[in-house]
């Protein structure tokens, strides 16, 4: 869920954008600037096309810009069939629903697609995936063309009129082998398919195999094809290691790969694949040796890329990739360290957009319910281990020093503890309370990197969850009187703040008592990765973990254990479910 986010973009001389502009960050990089927009809907997801950008809210409306012009409601439909994702091709939009249904609108004036009635208000149904009873997981919207991956493992992709929806140009981006003279339906690209690549801007697509082979196809320029070879049949590309795959991302002059944490591979013409020679095959993007990569997205020349720090990097052109093949990492506002940025692409734009920490908003409400409390300074109430594990101290020496403070000041103090918030007119005088801590650098002293610090402390660890052992043979729960449990110790506070199942439980227990019973029946191994993940926001399996167990477990946790998410969680589950799972 993206409340009230703050959403912006790489502004370059005449680039458009479908909001109004509110103010431009300073960056050093005179080639562009960094936008911020208004933009205060509680959407579920935004996507972007060439100069429209699109969203659907948790009501179920689905909202779109046309070109300079305001919003809109596009489609309504909140009894029945909840929208599941929107995706942005050129000039063209599709709504995919939970039950599979897929709408097509846009402005088709733009050739690449021909004979469909659909304008900017009337979204058309595409009955074909009802008719054959298709699940679309996933859409790739190119220039000229459609790409559908279903969950049978599927890929269609357009190539004759599906009923009077869509005509490729190029009929290289599908075997020509399948070709039928039909020309009502949507015609099967390939099977056994697990990943297919992103990119509006583009007339390529990649797709990846479950048994980890790699195809390219597209009416292109053929350096983005990852090969010097030329085909009018899909090119498989060898040379990497394509188990470890996790994303595809295209332009219209350049293709971008990403392989485990930090192996960026580029193809592509120079300036826009990164190097600054025309690059037709593969190469590694040495740069980001060492860098831990969140997300990569790609504009028509242009390539923006995330770090695990939060830490931006960007190069090429809007209008042309030319010789901007430097790297440039962005400087952004030491405020977004904390926040939780998502990148996404328009045909022309790079954008990003902040989500809000799941982390902070649960320690701000569980800050302002004033619940569980464990100490109280001149009136103001608190718990031990946050304010330990914010200020680096045991609690009689924060009792000591904060004793001696105004009540604006401690209250202060406690609002960046919780909130990471420090007001402006005070920050002189917070700071100095804090360097009696040893903190002299708040950017370094986040929420969440703290409770990840706070994971690996094992002595400070005050309570426990005992999970049920299943000792049955058969794989069911032995008797309730009989049960053996084993104990996963825990911070108190951390549970509290994190989980409302966790705290009804607490509500309804002896409140001295140092453990609870988990009941949700689930593995101890599900359980673990699930305590993490409430001090690191990150779902992180072992080699001895089994994927599917975990996924399918872990898959209603946001629900069973009332955790405040705003997507976050789902988002990694699907990744784990393509990297492992294959799916």
């Amino acid at each position: 869920m993206i409340y009230n986010t703050e959403l912006f973009y790489i502004k370059q001389s005449t680039s458009n954008f479908p909001f109004q502009q509110e103010k431009l960050f300073e960056n050093e990089n005179k080639k562009f600037d960094i936008v911020k927009s208004k933009f205060e809907h509680q959407a579920e997801q935004i996507a972007f096309g060439e100069n429209e950008a699109i969203w659907f809210t948790k009501e179920n409306k689905f909202y779109s810009t046309k070109p300079n012009q305001a919003e809109c409601v596009l489609f309504e439909n909140p009894n029945s069939d909840p929208i599941k994702m929107v995706c942005s091709g050129f000039k063209h939009h599709l709504i995919v629903t939970l039950s599979g249904r897929v709408f097509l609108f846009g402005n088709l004036s733009h050739n690449q697609i021909r004979g469909q009635k659909t304008s900017w208000t009337t979204p058309e149904e595409i009955l074909f995936f009802k008719k054959k009873n298709l699940q679309v997981v996933d859409v790739q919207l190119g220039e000229w063309f459609l790409i559908f991956l279903c969950s049978n493992s599927e890929m269609y992709g357009s190539v004759g009129g599906v009923e009077g929806l869509v005509v490729a140009q190029n009929k290289q981006l599908l075997d020509p082998k399948r070709y039928t003279n039909e020309k009502k339906v949507l015609h099967i690209v390939a099977e056994n398919v697990r990943m297919i690549s992103k990119g509006c801007a583009t007339r390529c697509v990649f797709y990846l195999t479950n048994d980890n082979r790699l195809f390219s196809s597209g009416d292109t320029p053929k350096k983005s094809l990852g090969s010097k070879v030329t085909s009018k049949e899909p090119i498989e590309i060898k040379g990497l290691d394509n188990s470890k795959i996790r994303l595809i991302t295209t332009g219209y002059q350049h293709t971008l790969i990403l392989i485990g944490d930090s192996e960026l591979y580029s193809c592509g013409e120079k300036g826009s694949c990164g190097f600054m020679e025309d690059t037709p095959e593969f190469k590694k993007l040495d740069y980001f040796n060492n860098i831990y990569i969140k997300d990569v997205v790609t504009a028509i020349y242009c390539s923006l890329v995330l770090s695990n720090d939060n830490s931006l990097y960007y190069w090429g052109n809007w209008v042309t990739g030319g010789n901007n093949h430097n790297i440039t990492k962005i400087k952004l506002d030491q405020t977004f360290l904390e926040k939780n940025i998502v990148l996404a692409s328009g045909s022309h734009t790079l954008y990003f957009y902040t989500v809000a920490e799941t982390i902070n908003e649960d320690f701000k409400q569980f800050y302002k319910a004033k619940e569980f409390t464990d100490i109280e300074i001149n009136g103001f109430k608190a718990h031990k281990t946050i304010l330990e594990c914010r200020l680096n101290s045991k609690i009689t020496k924060i009792v000591n020093i904060l004793e001696k403070e105004s009540k604006e000041n401690i209250s202060g103090i406690l609002n960046w503890c919780y909130k990471s918030e420090v007001t402006i007119t005070k920050r002189e005088e917070i700071m100095k309370i804090l360097k009696n801590f040893g903190i002299t650098d708040l950017s370094k002293k986040t929420i969440i990197n703290d409770l990840k610090l706070l994971y690996k402390d094992e002595d400070s660890k005050n309570f426990s969850i005992l999970v049920a052992i299943d000792d049955d043979e058969d794989g069911e729960y032995i008797d309730e009187e009989e049960e053996e449990y084993e104990e996963i110790p825990v911070h108190k506070s951390i549970l509290l703040a994190r989980s409302g199942l966790f705290r009804e439980m607490f509500r309804n227990t002896n409140q001295e008592s140092n453990s609870v019973k988990d009941f949700s029946k689930k593995t101890i191994e599900s359980i673990e990765i699930l305590i993490k993940y409430l001090y690191t926001n990150k779902i992180e399996l072992t080699a001895d973990d089994d994927p599917e167990l975990i996924v399918e477990e872990l898959s209603d946790a946001v629900e069973y254990y009332q955790l405040n998410e705003s997507g976050n969680f789902s988002l990694q589950l699907e990744q784990i479910k393509r990297i492992f799972l294959k799916k």
